[in-house]
């Protein structure tokens, strides 16, 4: 278990652990002293799968990993698939689902968020994300909606779309709902290259800052995608540098 501000426990996104099975995951996540999942539907995809949510969730309980969240989820207005989703949340204590949800669906995720005690943390991709990927995009929702539904802010696709994410996280706290741990630095001809967290443009020690600021209290998820074949050693590193900065606050 590590834990940073107020006694948040970190997480690790399981796409990190993408080129492995669940029960895999759980191992490699221990290997990085880690307790706390967000798992993502490439390790447990409730509505187009062959795996018993039952199995695939006790499989964790059984080894004492924590879930966070679930995500990231396209969310369409289709009632039946978000009870499935909402569902499943409800019964294993998943307070947060991560999400990419359609615009029209917003009313009914939204009464859903209400009758399942849930929130919906949209998240942002980017510069190419024409509907979430810009902060003035996520504030147009935060203005339109109910305050079930906030934002995962993912840094490093926020600063790849060229916002602060340090700026966002400050002016727009009581509906964040969750915090994507991502870095990226970028070379003379503009390509964009993930780094350590702390180690490209994010203002790691800024962030944290502000985040103890506003006490915060929702998720924080390292979300390291290189190196997918042997993901632990990078992870290890970024944890190291997120408690650095920890410190430095």
């Amino acid at each position: 278990m590590i834990q940073i501000l107020n006694d948040i426990n970190v997480g690790i996104q399981s796409y990190c652990f993408r080129k492995f099975t669940l029960e895999k995951t759980a191992l490699l996540l221990a290997q990085c002293g880690i307790d706390t999942l967000e798992i993502s539907r490439i390790h447990l995809d409730v509505i187009n799968t062959e795996v018993v949510p039952d199995i695939a969730m006790s499989v964790l309980a059984d080894i004492g990993i924590q879930i966070s969240a679930y995500g990231s989820n396209r969310l369409t207005n289709d009632e039946d698939k978000l009870r499935r989703i909402f569902g499943f949340a409800k019964r294993f204590g998943i307070k947060v689902l991560t999400a990419d949800p359609d615009h029209d669906a917003l009313d009914l995720i939204s009464r859903l968020c209400d009758e399942y005690g849930i929130k919906v943390a949209i998240h942002n991709h980017g510069r190419d994300d024409m509907r979430h990927g810009r902060a003035s995009m996520l504030k147009e929702i935060l203005d339109t909606t109910a305050n079930n539904i906030g934002v995962c802010l993912d840094t490093g696709w926020m600063i790849d779309a060229g916002d602060d994410p340090v700026a966002f996280a400050d002016a727009n706290m009581s509906r964040i709902y969750g915090i994507h741990l991502k870095d990226f630095s970028y070379d003379t001809s503009g390509i964009r290259h993930e780094t350590l967290i702390g180690e490209g443009l994010l203002e790691l020690e800024s962030l944290l800052r502000i985040l103890k600021v506003h006490d915060y209290t929702g998720n924080i998820t390292i979300e390291y995608e290189k190196n997918p074949d042997d993901p632990v050693p990078d992870l290890k590193k970024c944890i190291e540098n997120l408690i650095t900065a920890n410190s430095m606050i």
